[in-house]
Order: structure tokens, then C-alpha cells, then sequence
């Protein structure tokens, strides 16, 4: 009888406040569990709803408990997308597994471009347009390579590839595509580094060309008597060494 008297108490205490009346029953009374507020037999999330609309007066007053902030305790990895030679892929990410923010953001990976050879691609297997074939030279390492030319068939629009076989190209020799005339435009894949003297001397009908961002060191006069050249695309930081051509 104690515990009745106090919950009355409570909600005759909750009525005057709010000017609410209140009709209670003995049978109510003695039949009461406590937190049952709506008198369904259950004390669930419903019984504080109705607490609230109680305390809240019903204006909206938003009485939850704010969420105490993630710790990221449990982290799971976003799985990496390998490029292709025409798409661009996506490093290892982080996620936190419980709130659902990404901790480690994905970055993306440059498409490796094609590399022909006997006209095929290495890497994907599609069919040279142009059956070209890139020159080279393995460097000291055994990794990687330096492009010295091509041969066979002609060559309008062309990109210097990043591999070639096993070998990641990391350069692009002196004179290694001077005097090819039937280049149009020419794309140098990310990953090469160096680009050789007087590389494109000589390619007349070259209109367009992009340096990636690799690129560290550019020698002189690299397009050199490229009368039809327009537009270069530079992304690097050996761009100085490159701007005082003609």
C-alpha cells in the first residue's frame, strides 16, 4: 500500500502541475504496476512515451538522452578496387562497423593503360589498333624499364604505358619517339618519371600531349619542331625545366 500511496502521490502531483484530472479507480489502484502508464500490462517503451507527453506537455521537447559518442572500437576494411587499363580503382579504406563512418577514406588509383606488345595488351588482352610495339631497356634493378622507341605500323593516338610485361616503366629515353609523324596526341601514363632530351622532336603533326604528375625530371627541347602542338596538359613538378621551350 506504501508503494500506491507514492505513485498517486506522483501523478496527483503531475495533474496539478499541468491541470490534467485524474480518475482513479480502487480496482485500478490495487491492480497498478508500477511503470505501467498506460494500463496495457507491460512496462515497455510505450510507458515512456507517454511520461513524456506528460512531463513535454506535448510541445515537442525533445527529452532523449543525447547518444554518447562512437569510439570506433570495432573497424572493418573497406576492400580495395584494382585499376584496370582503362578504369581507375580505389586503395583499402576503414569503416567503424558500429556507427558507420568511414575512417579511412578510399583513394583512388589511376587507370595502368594498355601496354601492347606483339599487338596485344598484357594486362587485359585487347587488340592494338595500331600493332605497335614499344623498345625498351631493363634497368639495373630488374623491376623496371626505360622506353626507347616502338616499331611497327603507325601510331595517331598514343599512350605511353605504365608496364610493359613485368617491367613498370619509370622512363622515357632521349629521341624515344622523335620524328614519328603520324602522332596525333600522345597521353604519358602515371608512374614514368623521367622524360628524355628531344623525346617528340619532330612529331609535326602532334596537336596534344599530358604529362602526368610522376613526372619529376623533363629534359630539353623535349618537343622540339612539334609545329602543330596546341595543347599541353602538365601536371608535373619538372613543369620549370619544360616552360622555356620553343
Amino acid at each position: 500500500m506504501k508503494t500506491v500511496k507514492v505513485l498517486l502521490g506522483s501523478a496527483l502531483i503531475i495533474c496539478f502541475l499541468f491541470g490534467f484530472s485524474l480518475s482513479i479507480h480502487a480496482s485500478e489502484v490495487t491492480a497498478f504496476t508500477p511503470g505501467d502508464l498506460n494500463y496495457d500490462g507491460l512496462v515497455n517503451t510505450t510507458d515512456v512515451v507517454v511520461l513524456r507527453r506528460y512531463i513535454a506537455g506535448g510541445y515537442g521537447i525533445d527529452l532523449t538522452p543525447p547518444n554518447q559518442e562512437c569510439r570506433h572500437a570495432s573497424i572493418t576494411r573497406i576492400p580495395a578496387i584494382p585499376p584496370t587499363c582503362t578504369l581507375t580503382g580505389l586503395k583499402e579504406g576503414e569503416q567503424c562497423a558500429d556507427c558507420g563512418m568511414v575512417l579511412v577514406k578510399q583513394e583512388s588509383l589511376p587507370a595502368m593503360g594498355h601496354c601492347y606488345i606483339s599487338g596485344l595488351c598484357t594486362l587485359c588482352g585487347a587488340v592494338e589498333p595500331t600493332a605497335i610495339q614499344f623498345t625498351y631497356t631493363v634497368n639495373a634493378d630488374n623491376r623496371t624499364c626505360m622506353i626507347t622507341g616502338m616499331s611497327g605500323g603507325t601510331q595517331t593516338d598514343m599512350v605511353i604505358p605504365s608496364r610493359i610485361g613485368i617491367y613498370s616503366v619509370t622512363e622515357i629515353a632521349n629521341k624515344a619517339f622523335s620524328g614519328c609523324t603520324s602522332l596525333t596526341s600522345v597521353k604519358i601514363s602515371d608512374g614514368i618519371t623521367y622524360i628524355g632530351s628531344r623525346a617528340f622532336y619532330g612529331c609535326t603533326n602532334l596537336t596534344e600531349a599530358t604529362i602526368p604528375k610522376t613526372v619529376t625530371q623533363i629534359g630539353t627541347n623535349i618537343f622540339q619542331n612539334c609545329d602543330s602542338l596546341k595543347t599541353v596538359y602538365c601536371y608535373s613538378r619538372g613543369w620549370d625545366e619544360f616552360t622555356g621551350e620553343t
